[in-house]
């Protein structure tokens, strides 16, 4: 029940109904909601069969941890958009804690992506 969804209308929506879970962690009951955990299941599941692929493949060093880094950023930061946030948002604009986490988090795979890449060898003319 932590992380839940906001209000949701689409026929996805999950409606917790477990008292527990709204003893433990607050969670609306009887609400639809946005599945917000399986959201992210999905792209953590994808993810992973997609870099492990890529893992299998040899790629320069680096990549795999990089691609991560901004893929599941990217993925989270637009996760949190359709999640439930009880803290107040900082510095006064539309992101949560953990999108401003995320961004960074994307920043320091876009660097190591930048580190590690191999620069393409210029064509020999003569």
């Amino acid at each position: 029940g932590c992380c839940w969804g906001g209000s949701c209308d689409r026929p996805w929506a999950i409606t917790f109904t477990n008292e527990e879970a709204n003893r433990l962690t607050g969670v609306p009951l009887n609400v639809p909601l946005h599945p917000a955990q399986i959201y992210e299941a999905v792209v953590n599941a994808v993810l992973a069969f997609a870099l492990y692929r890529l893992f299998l493949r040899k790629p320069p060093a680096g990549t795999v941890i990089g691609l991560y880094l901004v893929l599941y950023s990217v993925a989270r930061f637009i996760i949190e958009f359709f999640r439930f946030h009880a803290q107040e948002l900082p510095f006064g604009l539309p992101f949560s804690n953990t999108q401003w986490i995320a961004l960074a988090m994307a920043a320091g795979g876009v660097l190591i992506l930048a580190r590690y890449r191999k620069p393409v060898a210029a064509p020999i003319h003569g």
